[in-house]
């Protein structure tokens, strides 16, 4: 019998035929399964379905169904499962080596703290050094007077003046205005010392260099000439 080649065409019949032929593989694959769920549809009368290549292909995809492959997602699923228990003991084990480390300084800050307040007991004369190796006394007793004792060099050398430094500043030259002049002289900008105050405590010493002297000079006459 030949075909009818008088077959009327329409976009819905070709765009179906064209999807069929798409998913010819995935309705092979569901139909072996289809079977047991609708063995009585007319479409597996069929020849295709009574082949042999149709029977060797439905007997292995259901040997492959049955040997239960886990699928991609579930494996990814377990292994994020698996990684997050593993970084979680790893942090359990760093909190236990925190909390050592940090029992550890309280520690050595503790000892720290009861050695710098028996030196300042010592410096303070509330209380003495013994020293156990009477050779070593006995050296250094020789070389004193009968009156002057070990405590009163350690007393004398904690008594002598540390002379104070004398700082590095340089007058700004970002002021405009004679109250901002005034203000830097008279009390100083931030946290740092007035002109004034190092004038009196250290006279020319923190100006040495001649650049900022000649500003100094000038920011005097200047600040002068309109306070008076």
């Amino acid at each position: 019998m030949e075909p009818d080649l008088n077959i009327e065409h329409s976009i819905a019949t070709d765009g179906f035929l064209i999807l069929m032929k798409m998913l010819r593989s995935i309705l092979l694959q569901d139909s072996v399964f289809l079977q047991d769920y609708c063995p009585n549809l007319f479409i597996w009368k069929h020849p295709i379905f009574s082949s042999a290549e149709y029977k060797t292909f439905a007997k292995e995809l259901k040997s492959a169904a049955a040997s239960n492959v886990m699928p991609e997602e579930e494996r990814l699923a377990q292994a994020i499962s698996l990684v997050a228990n593993k970084l979680s003991e790893i942090s359990g084990i760093l909190m236990d080596n925190y909390n050592v480390i940090t029992q550890k300084l309280d520690c050595q800050q503790e000892s720290h703290s009861i050695q710098l307040s028996q030196m300042q007991n010592i410096f303070c004369c509330q209380s003495t050094i013994r020293i156990v190796a009477d050779s070593i006394v006995d050296t250094f007793s020789a070389s004193l007077s009968p009156t002057y004792t070990m405590m009163d060099s350690i007393i004398a050398a904690a008594q002598v003046p540390v002379p104070e430094e004398i700082p590095k500043y340089s007058l700004s030259k970002s002021l405009t205005t004679v109250a901002e002049v005034w203000m830097e002289y008279v009390h100083g900008i931030g946290t740092n010392q007035s002109v004034l105050e190092m004038e009196t405590k250290y006279g020319t010493k923190w100006r040495r260099d001649p650049k900022e002297q000649l500003f100094f000079q000038e920011g005097i006459k200047f600040t002068g000439r309109y306070n008076s």
